[in-house]
């Protein structure tokens, strides 16, 4: 099945591809994996399973996970104030202390969107992006009232994950190796700060490298391997995230305010579901 997989992934992809990677989970066990490609176009260095991949929002899902797993341990509810939690979360607009956990998870809080200075960096140097979105927020104003509507928002996620490490008093990145990666065997499972050198990551082409410091809305990296472990989760009862959070994570939380808006159809936390036939998808 593999060599079949292969050949018809190398039949698809573009003659200037850089790299492609895929795993496939069954019953728990991989039952094929591969890559294909080159590490990046500098070194021209083959790709191998153990690489890794930017794969941005799904970071999403393990910063809820993080989130859920308080909510199990009845450390904080998700209808709990961040503003209670995180004091030094201010804005101009008052609103702001009707947002609560779930909001930011379901991108029902009515924050802005994204904050993107430092989004996207070249260096594995630590940024104070906690800082940054901080203080853009408290010169911010709302563009709803928190829970009115669902639109993406990768700030609300920031926060979520200032919430983790807040409670946790952890760094974010130590909570996931911690509380997940560590548990499930995903070595190569990591954030920018603490990425491992050996599963080198890919870049495309001859660009450099590129790591996000917005690590609980977009800074995963990891290979497919451990990816499909992480997924596993969700597919059989485990000792990570409890049967009753995950149910909440898939319940619908929100859709869009646009009736026009035939892409985004439903909301759940960490993730928004999507017509995958929709042009803008």
């Amino acid at each position: 099945m593999e060599n079949q997989v292969t050949q018809l992934l190398k039949a698809m992809v573009k003659p200037d591809y850089t790299a492609c990677s895929y795993a496939f989970m069954q019953n728990g066990k991989i039952v094929c994996a591969d890559a294909i490609g080159v590490i990046d176009k500098i070194n021209n260095q083959p790709i191998t399973t153990d690489c890794t991949f930017n794969v941005c929002s799904i970071s999403k899902i393990y910063c809820t996970v993080c989130v859920m797993q308080l909510v199990d341990e009845g450390l904080i509810q998700l209808e709990d104030k961040v503003a209670d939690i995180l004091p030094e979360f201010t804005m101009k607009d008052e609103r702001y202390k009707d947002i609560t956990v779930r909001m930011c998870l379901d991108h029902s809080s009515g924050l802005p969107g994204t904050q993107w200075k430092h989004f996207s960096v070249n260096t594995t140097s630590k940024f104070d992006y906690y800082s940054e979105v901080l203080n853009y927020l408290s010169k911010s104003t709302l563009k709803a009232d928190p829970g009115t509507y669902s639109t993406y928002c990768n700030d609300g996620f920031t926060l979520a994950e200032m919430v983790v490490s807040k409670v946790r008093n952890m760094n974010y990145e130590d909570v996931l190796k911690k509380y997940i990666t560590e548990k499930i065997g995903a070595k190569s499972t990591n954030p920018s700060y603490t990425i491992n050198s050996d599963y080198p990551l890919v870049s495309e082409g001859k660009k450099p490298k590129e790591y996000f410091p917005i690590q609980g809305a977009g800074g995963i990296t990891t290979s497919m391997i451990d990816l499909c472990k992480f997924g596993q989760l969700f597919l059989e009862p485990n000792s990570i995230i409890s049967e009753g959070s995950k149910a909440l994570m898939a319940k619908s939380w929100g859709t869009t305010f646009l009736e026009s808006d035939l892409g985004a159809i439903d909301f759940g936390l960490g993730w928004d579901l999507v017509r995958h036939h929709d042009p803008d998808y």
